[in-house]
């Protein structure tokens, strides 16, 4: 290709380009401020989790204990159960063949726990 084209290709996207961003400039200016604003605003946002200082009750409070119909959760214990599985490795060794070295791969089972619960 021509270098004269090339330059010409070179300067119409560099135009193109330059027009692109003024005009997204000049269409996106109101709302740049608008973001700007948010983005600069230094107001204290509210805390999304609760105060935990004013949730605790005292213990001689009469909210303070558990009611007669609620209980504790009880979590029931049990085996942590694991099965032997087999995976596979891939085993690869450089090996003479024809005047220079070749290398062969070959996959070998091992075995694994998993732990299923």
């Amino acid at each position: 290709m021509d270098s004269k084209s090339m330059d010409r290709r070179l300067f119409v996207t560099t135009l193109l380009g330059a027009a692109g961003a003024a005009a997204l400039t000049v269409v996106l200016f109101p709302s740049s401020e608008a973001v700007a604003k948010v983005l600069l605003d230094d107001s204290p946002k509210p805390n999304i989790l609760p105060d935990l200082e004013d949730l605790q009750a005292e213990p001689d409070e009469p909210g303070g204990g558990l009611a007669d119909e609620e209980q504790l959760a009880y979590h029931m214990g049990h085996k942590h159960r694991r099965r032997r599985v087999r995976r596979w490795r891939r085993v690869c060794r450089r090996e003479w063949w024809q005047g220079h070295y070749r290398r062969r791969c070959r996959k070998h089972p091992f075995w694994v726990w998993l732990s299923i619960g």
